[in-house]
């Protein structure tokens, strides 16, 4: 609560991973004359820059690309495995640098514009190319997945998002989540969260590979075509 969201995500190439959400804000006036919530929409990318080796795979990643800003942040996160368990750590700016693990943004201290970051939120369908990485503060975050079974995947992560309280998302008890996801199925997933010490989630994720799908081949049938005019 406040908002329902659904995202569609895509990785054309094993490096790059993009995705596209709309999201319902409950309670917020659309603005736009018409008695509904506010409705918001953007796009999300990820870029990987170093695959995992000896030392960890690191990602490049930015949250609401042109929109209204609601959700806008970037970060960068390395990830590790070792057997059965998966870490990662990151440094997230704007809407992830919250939590109780802030500290100066440190690019600052190459340009003092890194320290000022638009927080406007109503215009959306520009690239605020001047805000990446940009606001006095960095949040740390983290998290670890340990895979039980084949069947259960366990999760526990420490959350940096810092949503407004004026855009009418409540305040949190905890920056904890919780959650154990059923994998043992090739394409869904199903998962029970429990978020930031507040509230249960239900997550369902459905993935499949694009490249394995055939479309029907068609025939060239012109040449068999007789007109009714041709003798």
């Amino acid at each position: 609560d406040p908002d329902s969201k659904i995202t569609l995500s895509m990785m054309p190439y094993d490096w790059f991973e993009a995705s596209v959400f709309y999201t319902n804000i409950e309670g917020r006036p659309s603005g736009s004359g018409f008695r509904q919530d506010y409705k918001d929409k953007g796009f999300n990318a990820k870029f990987r820059i170093k695959s995992e080796g000896y030392f960890p795979a690191i990602a490049l990643g930015f949250h609401d690309i042109g929109g209204t800003g609601i959700y806008s942040s970037e970060y960068i996160v390395g990830s590790y495995g070792i057997n059965n368990f998966d870490f990662h750590f990151g440094l997230g700016w704007g809407r992830l640098s919250g939590g109780d693990l802030q500290f100066r943004n440190f690019l600052a201290d190459l340009d003092k514009s890194f320290l000022y970051r638009n927080s406007k939120t109503e215009n959306g369908g520009e690239f605020r190319i001047n805000d990446y990485f940009s606001g006095k503060k960095v949040g740390a975050f983290g998290g670890v997945s340990y895979v039980a079974n084949e069947a259960f995947l366990l999760k526990a992560e420490y959350d940096s998002t810092e949503i407004p309280l004026n855009q009418g998302f409540p305040d949190r008890s905890s920056n904890y989540s919780f959650g154990i996801e059923y994998i043992n199925s090739p394409n869904l997933s199903v998962a029970l969260n429990y978020e930031r010490g507040d509230y249960y989630g239900v997550k369902f994720s459905w993935k499949s590979n694009f490249k394995e799908y055939k479309h029907p081949s068609f025939t060239n049938n012109t040449k068999s075509f007789k007109s009714p005019y041709e003798k």
